[in-house]
């Protein structure tokens, strides 16, 4: 499977951000909603934002491993169903404090089950809800089923779907997308990723959370934003 061009796409970083077709998972497990905080959340310091916005090793497996996420040029430069998300990805880059998480991968799954985050402290809620706003255009699902195939080639096929009821009352607000590829390795063995993104914003914070798993879902995504939310919500 290591071999499988989309397996090979999965590993070269985040297919929204910086390169990983990897965005987060919600299922039929769902998010916890937690408790609003909006007020909490805007007061808090950058510094503050950002160490509590960052996935850690303690929210995912103790069997899983890390190293730096990759940084590489935007996906979006140049795509005509992105301009919308690029102008907002490239202005947060410029002007707005951040914090990339490391990227978690469980060892087991030959490159094909990943996880990271990456937390933006904007100067206000509202500028944080701009920024939002841009992944929950109707534009959004079109510009990541064109990054998606574009990753993917003539490897394999790609769809992009919107997640809704399973975030209900997650964060503040937000916007999820699960990206499903379907291809076949070098043995001809059919193999499938399962991508998705989940954008929230909590006051001020937002934080987007990226995940990739081999087949089905991740079972580990709910928990892992659910313990990220929560920070920011009670820090």
């Amino acid at each position: 499977m290591r071999r499988a061009r989309a397996a090979t796409v999965a590993g070269q970083g985040s297919w929204i951000r910086r390169g990983a077709i990897a965005l987060v998972v919600a299922g039929a497990v769902g998010f916890a909603a937690g408790t609003p905080a909006e007020a909490r959340s805007v007061k808090l310091s950058n510094s503050a934002i950002l160490r509590a916005g960052v996935m850690r090793a303690e929210d995912v497996p103790t069997t899983w491993g890390s190293k730096k996420q990759s940084s590489t040029a935007s996906v979006y430069t140049g795509l005509s169903p992105c301009r919308q998300i690029n102008t907002a990805e490239t202005a947060a880059n410029r002007r707005v404090p951040r914090a990339r998480s490391a990227q978690f991968d469980d060892p087991q799954s030959a490159g094909t089950t990943l996880a990271d985050d990456t937390v933006y402290a904007f100067p206000s809620a509202s500028a944080a809800g701009r920024y939002l706003a841009a992944y929950q255009a109707s534009s959004a699902a079109p510009c990541l089923q064109t990054v998606l195939a574009k990753a993917v080639g003539s490897a394999g096929t790609a769809t992009v779907v919107p997640l809704t009821a399973q975030l209900q009352g997650l964060g503040d607000a937000n916007a999820g997308y699960e990206g499903t590829i379907q291809g076949t390795n070098h043995q001809g063995q059919a193999i499938a990723l399962v991508a998705d993104l989940v954008t929230v914003r909590v006051g001020r914070a937002v934080v987007t959370f990226e995940f990739l798993n081999a087949n089905v879902q991740i079972p580990q995504g709910p928990g892992i934003v659910d313990a990220v939310v929560r920070r920011l919500q009670s820090p």
